[in-house]
This record gives structure tokens, sequence and C-alpha cells, in this order.
């Protein structure tokens, strides 16, 4: 499964019920919100004070002690990054884009 599929999947995303040029329209909508969230201060916080995760600190540089540390530990930096980018996405789509499995809050 590709990425772009395998973020549909997991978040859910409602993206309407047009035809398939609509659902291309909402997919790049919803990934521009996604995209407008990581890059806006204010929602990280509010991600952050709701789930406790820092999705910046997630991507931020690696040193090479750092790369070290986590060679010898097994951890993975690479699949931390893309689990971290993929509970903010649901988070994202949860609280500001809206599921397609949601009730309607109206």
């Amino acid at each position: 499964m590709d990425k772009p599929a395998l973020l549909i999947e997991r978040c859910n995303p409602d993206l309407g019920e047009g035809g398939p040029f609509e659902r291309e329209v909402m997919i790049a909508g919803w990934i521009g919100c996604i995209n407008y969230a990581a890059e806006t201060a204010e929602i990280r916080d509010a991600y952050k004070a709701e789930t406790g995760k820092d999705f910046i600190a997630t991507f931020k540089r690696r040193t090479p002690i750092d790369k070290m540390i986590d060679q010898a530990c097994g951890f993975d930096h690479e699949a931390a990054k893309h689990e971290a980018f993929l509970d903010f996405a649901e988070w994202v789509t949860r609280n500001l884009w809206g599921r397609a499995d949601q009730e309607d809050a109206s």
C-alpha cells in the first residue's frame, strides 16, 4: 500500500461523497490542512497539551552521538518519525478536519 493510501486508511478523513475528481480535490485539501497544522505553533501546542507528544521534537536534527545511542539501543528513528507523523495526522483529522466515522456535532 502506498503512503497516501496508508494515511487515508489510518486517519479516515471525511472526503465527501463526490466523484473521483472531487475526491482528489478533497484529499489535496486534507493534506493542506495537515501541512498548515504542522506549520502553526498554536495547533502544535494544542496537540502537545492534549497528547503530551512534541511533534516537532521528533523531527529535529540528530547529532552523531544521538545516532550512535539510537543504534546501540536498537531504536529506529525513521520509524519513530513516521509514527509521529501518522499520530499527528490522525489528531488533526479528528480535531480540525473531521473523520468519516464521526457523528455530526450540530
